[in-house]
């Protein structure tokens, strides 16, 4: 069972009707507290903390709408498959600066909350759900904050005046202290206000930071286990990786050992391709499903392209093909991941790119995106730049592409385009490879449930002068210009 608290300047029956309702407990204990002004928030939580008959305690504005029905079951499940958990919410973020507004940094939010007013309804959406999965944060917005009482450390801060900052200060003490907050997208609401900043806000705000000053910024990164999160049956189909190897040795080593974590190794059949100085090393990798192939014909080291004239390399009876560079991890099953988009997409199928991460774990790329202004300067976004969350959310159409160190075609369009641009190296050939294909009208995809990480902070001014250039070539084709963002 739960207890359901909440704060009002008068009594509010058909708002207790309405929570009794929704939830779906005909015996749910509903405490309503008035209060004009007489007490701070705290207190008045406080007091309803200590006087619920039930371990699970949700807290809400007076002024919500539930959207998703049954919700008191859905958060009562939510606690019993996650007892670790003492506070959840609907939305929140991951980390906090020193300016001690939670919502300054939108790339770390978390969460998905309807508004309305004045007969207008929109929704705030910061980042994509993940099914059955509670997303770590630093903090929860207190318009729906549900405790599991045993769990937290420290009840509502009484130091607090008014009604501001109290979930900051109210999260930020407990996180501290270690417990675990989450945000859940299984429960949606409508917020029929939004949030305005006052006097008392901006006092609270400085309460906060001077109370966390030796703490600021508060900074959580998720720990998240893609492989378990993305599972497939186990599969006969057996995959064909072809692996640009590089000249650091360290990278090969890295990159097969963590594609050994992953269950669907004993399925791939998984060619290196060395380069001039690294073939020694790489040779001694050579087992029953890795092959060794010399990627370079006296001094040329390029692309894969070099290869296309060998026949035992790859051929017709090839048909769904993946390639990888060598200072990638990755981090599922992308191979059973993209097999399934190629089966529903054959008919106009082109590649397909992962989601990326960067070193520090969050979303590097999820596709590109192409703004130009009136001079003709390209300015080139990366999806969900920054992020941590914007995954495992299916896959889509891609305009542009993505990076090129991981994707996947079929032999057929590898073969139709004349394989790679032999003048390119490695991190952007599959790019232009792309561009050909949607030329082509040959569909392009990203696959947020297919996950790699890469480092490339330290070649990436480099590499967006090159993308810029590649983009440019394409620019007067139309399946390009049309998808193009231009802005004065």
């Amino acid at each position: 069972m739960i207890t359901i608290g909440f704060s009002t300047r008068k009594d509010n029956q058909p708002f207790i009707d309405y929570l009794q309702k929704t939830s779906m407990y005909k015996k749910v204990e509903i405490i309503q507290k008035i209060n004009n002004n007489e007490k701070s928030l705290t207190q008045i939580y406080n007091e309803i903390i200590n006087e619920a008959k039930h371990n699970i305690i949700v807290l809400v504005h007076d002024d919500i709408e539930f959207d998703t029905k049954n919700w008191g079951d859905k958060i009562l499940n939510i606690f019993n498959k996650n007892p670790e958990y003492g506070i959840i919410g609907v939305a929140g973020t991951t980390d906090i600066n020193n300016s001690g507004v939670w919502w300054e940094d939108r790339t770390k939010m978390v969460g998905i909350v309807n508004h309305k007013t004045d007969n207008k309804k929109w929704t705030s959406k910061y980042a994509n759900g993940v099914k059955n999965l509670l997303l770590d944060v630093c903090f929860i917005d207190g318009l729906f904050i549900a405790i599991n009482k045993p769990k937290i450390k420290n009840l509502f801060n009484e130091n607090i005046p008014g009604f501001h900052f109290y979930d900051m200060i109210f999260c930020t003490e407990n996180y501290l202290n270690n417990v675990k907050i989450g945000v859940s997208y299984d429960i949606r609401l409508t917020h029929k206000s939004i949030g305005i900043t006052n006097s008392s806000w901006e006092e609270n705000k400085e309460l906060y930071i001077n109370l966390f000053k030796d703490k600021l910024p508060i900074k959580l990164k998720p720990k998240i286990d893609f492989n378990s999160l993305v599972r497939h049956k186990e599969t006969k189909n057996k995959f064909k990786l072809i692996v640009q190897t590089t000249n650091k040795k360290e990278n090969i080593v890295n990159f097969l050992n963590n594609l050994n974590k992953l269950t669907i190794y004993k399925n791939l059949e998984i060619y290196l391709i060395s380069t001039d100085s690294n073939f020694e090393y790489i040779n001694q990798f050579k087992s029953n499903n890795i092959i060794i192939y010399e990627g370079f014909f006296e001094t040329l080291n390029k692309n894969l392209s070099i290869l296309k004239w060998d026949e035992t390399f790859l051929n017709k009876k090839d048909e769904l093909l993946f390639f990888a560079k060598d200072n990638i991890l990755i981090l599922n099953d992308i191979f059973n991941n993209i097999n399934l988009i190629y089966k529903k997409e054959k008919h106009n199928f082109g590649c397909v790119f992962p989601s990326v991460l960067d070193s520090n774990d969050t979303i590097f790329s999820n596709g590109i995106e192409i703004i130009q202004n009136n001079e003709q300067n390209l300015n080139l976004l990366f999806k969900h730049n920054s992020t941590y969350y914007n995954m495992l959310n299916g896959y889509n159409i891609s305009y542009f592409g993505s990076l090129g160190d991981f994707f996947a075609t079929s032999f057929k369009n590898l073969e139709n385009n004349d394989w790679f641009n032999i003048n390119l190296e490695t991190s952007v050939y599959n790019l232009d490879f792309a561009l050909k294909n949607i030329i082509n009208k040959r569909k392009v995809f990203i696959d947020t449930n297919s996950i790699i990480k890469l480092d490339i902070n330290s070649e990436f001014n480099k590499l967006d002068e090159e993308l810029k250039q590649i983009l440019g070539k394409y620019l007067n084709e139309p399946e390009i210009k049309k998808n193009i963002k231009r802005i004065k």
